[in-house]
């Protein structure tokens, strides 16, 4: 026997969901913009930086270690810098990039 879809199933019009009892003001999370470039040498890896944060220089087999890698190295950085009370110096404007290399923008919640 086939039923109707609509009497096997009811919906409930009350608010009767998981309950979340706010206990302070929302707290504010710094985000820096990581700006990774990357592109392959001539034995075929890649090779890149972080553009905004020169310093960091990245290797690696594909552009999921390349992301990978510069993210926590560029998380590391700009905690320690954080710590030791200083601003982080972030290159502002960023240098054009070339045509041929990769540019990836990923935000970074610390």
């Amino acid at each position: 026997m086939v039923g109707n879809a609509d009497q096997n199933h009811s919906k409930s019009t009350s608010d009767d969901g998981p309950k979340i009892r706010i206990v302070s003001s929302p707290q504010s999370v710094p985000v820096y913009l990581c700006v990774i470039r990357f592109a392959k040498n001539s034995t075929g890896q890649l090779e890149g930086g972080v553009a905004n944060c020169p310093q960091i220089q990245l290797s690696g087999d594909s552009e999921r270690s390349i992301l990978q890698q510069g993210v926590t190295l560029f998380k590391s950085y700009i905690q320690a810098e954080l710590v030791a009370g200083r601003q982080p110096a972030l290159l502002d404007p960023l240098p054009d990039c070339p045509a041929e290399v990769q540019e990836r923008f990923i935000p970074v919640h610390l």
